[in-house]
């Protein structure tokens, strides 16, 4: 019957379709390497979300935009850092919370599943959101809106 759990729709021949047999021997080899090798499927996870995070870009090597691209994340992600705690106790409220959810499955997802620094693009506008609210503690006298005493 099509409700049997062995017998795949039609759509899914794996004769008319060998993606998806080759999808399915894929998942059977990773899971099987993931029994075997628990520590080392951790430390690829790690390191996959290493790569997400990673203020670093890869262009080549010797290129001179790696550094100011490194310096502007760098100062980002430690205003997104002073904007979380600025907000505090809001991290648990709409919409702050949902920003959060977003960052957490997006890592989750790219823990097991390729990652670099383009996957994060979903989650940017959060953190520039926290870095925004870690500016609203700038002075008005240090803020470049506002115009000096005549």
């Amino acid at each position: 019957t099509a409700s049997d759990a062995n017998i795949s729709p039609s759509w899914l021949s794996t004769t008319r379709h060998p993606e998806v047999a080759q999808d399915q021997l894929a998942q059977q080899v990773a899971i099987q390497t993931i029994r075997q090798s628990p520590g080392m499927f951790l430390w690829s996870s790690l390191v996959r979300m290493g790569w997400l995070w990673t203020p670093l870009p890869n262009p080549r090597p010797d290129s001179i935009l790696k550094w100011p691209i490194t310096l502007w994340y760098i100062g980002l992600y430690l205003l997104a850092i002073a904007g979380a705690l600025r907000v505090g106790r809001s991290n648990l409220n709409w919409p702050w919370l949902a920003g959060w959810l977003l960052i957490a499955s997006l890592t989750l997802v790219h823990a097991v599943y390729w990652s670099n620094m383009r996957m994060r693009a979903p989650a940017m506008p959060v953190i520039y959101l926290l870095a925004g609210a870690a500016m609203t503690q700038i002075p008005a006298r240090n803020r470049l809106d506002h115009e000096p005493p005549a």
